[in-house]
């Protein structure tokens, strides 16, 4: 049932954290690792993540014009079709089993789920989906994927900003029912508006002040912070 009214938290739409086949790190590194000359959302990018400590990476998912699925944040353009982009498969080759993957689901659309279905054909009997997250804005996307592959954990991506297709029920988590994530990733200038969600349930982006990041950590505020640069040997444990 879609939900009109102002949220109140009710474990019974939520996913059960219990059920989560790893405990999701305290940082995960934003489309991986940049600062040493690695390109975005790239199997580099992700292998310099992980050298510098971190045990979760981000990226992007999208599907390229040969129907594989690949790690991109933007639109496929014709150009950037003929990049060197890197395959989900590539990547899930050469992740290690003490690492793990939040894969973004970019699909704007609420009726076309090739994407999802080709993301589905690579993980389905994958040793390695054990190791992934799911995250996406899109509602019907982390649906569509708790049906299909129950066993991988789901993040609903949020934000109040004013953009384009964010509508009052996509800011205001009117699908949460539908979706039943594990977690809320929420855009960190809007933690407060998301209060009601208890602390283990926040994954926030994309932070790279390392003092907010502690007082965040050291109040129990967030379960996990996504970030470009701070690294895992800066923040302390609470």
């Amino acid at each position: 049932m879609l939900r009109l009214s102002p949220y109140l938290y009710k474990e019974h739409q939520w996913s059960d954290l219990n059920s989560m086949p790893f405990y999701l790190p305290l940082l995960q590194c934003h489309r991986g690792y940049l600062k040493k000359g690695a390109t975005e959302n790239t199997i580099g990018s992700l292998q310099a993540a992980f050298e510098q400590g971190y045990k979760m990476a981000e990226t992007d998912l999208r599907l390229n014009r040969n129907g594989e699925v690949v790690l991109s944040h933007d639109l496929l353009t014709p150009e950037k079709e003929n990049e060197d982009l890197s395959t989900l498969l590539a990547t899930l080759e050469v992740l290690t089993p003490k690492h793990f993957l939040n894969l973004e689901i970019k699909n704007e659309t609420k009726t076309n789920f090739s994407l999802e279905e080709k993301i589905i054909a690579v993980l389905k009997n994958h040793p390695k989906r054990f190791q992934i997250l799911f995250s996406s804005f899109n509602p019907f996307s982390l649906a569509w994927m708790g049906k299909l592959l129950p066993e991988i954990p789901r993040g609903l991506l949020v934000t109040q900003a004013e953009e384009p297709g964010n509508s009052f029920f996509l800011k205001e988590m009117s699908f949460l029912p539908l979706v039943k994530p594990h977690f809320l990733h929420v855009r960190w200038e809007d933690l407060d508006h998301y209060k009601d969600v208890p602390p283990e349930r926040k994954v926030i982006w994309t932070l790279n002040d390392l003092n907010h990041a502690q007082t965040l950590v050291d109040c129990n505020k967030v379960r996990s912070i996504i970030t470009d640069s701070i690294l895992p040997s800066q923040l302390k444990k609470a």
